[in-house]
């Protein structure tokens, strides 16, 4: 199917672009300094494409999804663009966020195909099959970023051009010209149909998503934790996220019908257990991706090429596994058992590998991470497929949206905190360990970010032990999260309804139960 291609180009860019950009923030460091942004490199594509893709759903209802996707294309290869050509930290963010937006908007219309275009017993195997692309970007992210950073005449700057000939050469002309035009039920002319977006719910969702992950990210080193700064900038967090709960539930400043989130879908018990499962599986993949390969950086002193190597274990299961479930999922029919069963792995796995060390044998961990894969993998294609089939067949966009949101605004909250315990425990814990060698607390914030030069170069053998040793136990640190992620995906399953949902019957089409 030519539009399966065009969403598997996207999500393959999308990953590519998160692991990328995580694997030369070094290179990035060194380029422009201000290592207090480094998190934002990553963060703000993240927080970007979860901003935008609410207000895309809503375009969707009059405006054509190729349309959409052509002007996404072009958004995201100029946020490349200006990436590559950054001269400052602060421009090359811009560039991040430019790409986000432009992400928005290929995410969201991919996701709106996949369940409008396939049927209820098709969409989990093709989510899964879509999965396989966003892989393969995780893995050719740091491989070809480490070899664009290394290479003197290319540079790092590449590592984003490369990006830009693919969307514009593939994604954008097979969009615009093969993709079918999907309905669109529009009565209303161009510029009514604007003053009927929920601009209000808008402005205080990208606030909130904006807010909450930064002031998490910058609390404890830039923003002492009892200083004002940070007092006061969460008490203004929290009145806005506060305040967009307030404005959806009672439909402020809008209707029910055209309000910026589909709040009566989340009234649906299957749905709103669905959702929050999904939420949980995105932290697992996020926490388990980011930080396994860490450890093998940091604990064995491998390169990014050598470190994508032996996240080939976590890879491989979790290719299978999600192959599996997209499969069995029409005929288990039971979503629950899925989920449970996914949550336990993910509990088991993350608990061993809080305790490893340095002195860890390479078989166990592999191993650990293998199951990660499996848990994250049974449970990464299926949310959209029940959430699609459970809701009445016209809310199809509003069921793209959940499934978008569920994965991106947990990823993008769990680097936010997960950077946070990094940066906090890990200045804390390094600071002890390396300052009796003379280290400052400048170069011990550069060896947490990976660009020590003190600690990369030929230096003693038993600063590099000490070194090894408190970060690798930090990382170990930040599968705590991954273990509640489980538990509360575990529970989810427990209050899910004990169906066996009828994928070869009729879809609903005018199914109002809420309960």
């Amino acid at each position: 199917m030519v539009v399966g291609s065009d969403v598997a180009n996207g999500k393959e860019n999308e990953s590519y672009d998160l692991s990328n950009v995580a694997n030369i923030q070094a290179t990035l460091y060194e380029a422009f300094g201000h290592i207090e942004l480094l998190p934002f490199c990553a963060m703000s594509y993240a927080i970007a494409q979860t901003a935008g893709v609410p207000l895309v759903r809503k375009f969707s209802n009059f405006t054509d999804l190729r349309i959409l996707i052509v002007m996404g294309s072009v958004v995201f290869s100029v946020g490349a663009a200006v990436c590559g050509s950054a001269p400052t930290m602060n421009a090359f963010i811009i560039g991040r966020v430019v790409k986000g937006l432009g992400g928005s908007l290929l995410t969201q219309t991919t996701q709106q195909y996949l369940v409008m275009l396939c049927r209820p017993t098709e969409v989990a195997l093709v989510a899964g099959v879509l999965g396989l692309a966003w892989v393969v970007g995780l893995l050719l992210g740091p491989i070809l970023g480490a070899l664009f950073a290394e290479n003197h005449h290319l540079t790092w700057r590449w590592a984003f051009y490369i990006v830009i000939p693919l969307i514009m050469g593939v994604v954008a002309p097979l969009a615009g010209t093969i993709a079918p035009p999907p309905p669109i039920h529009a009565k209303r002319s161009f510029v009514s149909n604007l003053g009927r977006i929920d601009w209000v719910g808008f402005i205080l969702h990208s606030a909130s998503v904006v807010l909450l992950p930064s002031v998490i990210a910058f609390s404890g080193l830039t923003w002492p934790w009892n200083s004002g700064a940070a007092i006061t900038v969460w008490v203004i967090t929290g009145l806005v996220v506060m305040a967009y709960f307030v404005q959806q539930a009672f439909s402020l400043f809008t209707t029910p019908e055209h309000r910026l989130m589909p709040v009566d879908a989340l009234k649906n018990r299957t749905v709103l257990l669905v959702f929050i499962a999904t939420c949980m599986m995105a932290i697992g993949y996020t926490i388990s991706l980011y930080y396994s390969a860490l450890f093998f950086a940091f604990a064995r002193g491998q390169g990014p090429i050598s470190s994508a190597i032996h996240m080939l274990p976590l890879v491989g299961t979790f290719i299978a596994c999600v192959l599996i479930s997209g499969a069995l999922l029409p005929m288990v029919r039971r979503y629950a058992a899925i989920y449970t069963l996914g949550g336990l792995i993910i509990v088991g796995a993350s608990g061993y590998i809080v305790t490893i060390s340095p002195t860890s044998p390479d078989s166990a961990i592999l191993g650990a991470t293998a199951l990660l894969g499996a848990g994250v993998g049974l449970t990464f294609p299926i949310g959209v497929s029940i959430i699609s089939f459970v809701l009445p067949k016209q809310w199809a966009p509003d069921a793209a949206l959940l499934n978008t949101l569920g994965i991106s605004f947990p990823a993008c909250f769990t680097v936010a905190l997960a950077g946070c315990v990094y940066e906090n425990l890990g200045h804390r814990d390094l600071s002890a360990a390396l300052r009796p060698f003379g280290f400052s607390d400048a170069e011990i914030r550069e060896a947490l970010a990976g660009a020590s030069a003190r600690l990369t170069g030929a230096v003693d053998q038993q600063i590099q032990m000490v070194a090894s040793t408190t970060v690798t136990r930090i990382i170990a640190k930040e599968f705590y999260i991954l273990v509640v992620a489980g538990i509360v995906m575990i529970t989810a399953a427990a209050f899910m309804k004990w169906e066996a949902l009828e994928f070869k019957g009729r879809r609903p089409a005018e199914d109002t139960d809420t309960k």
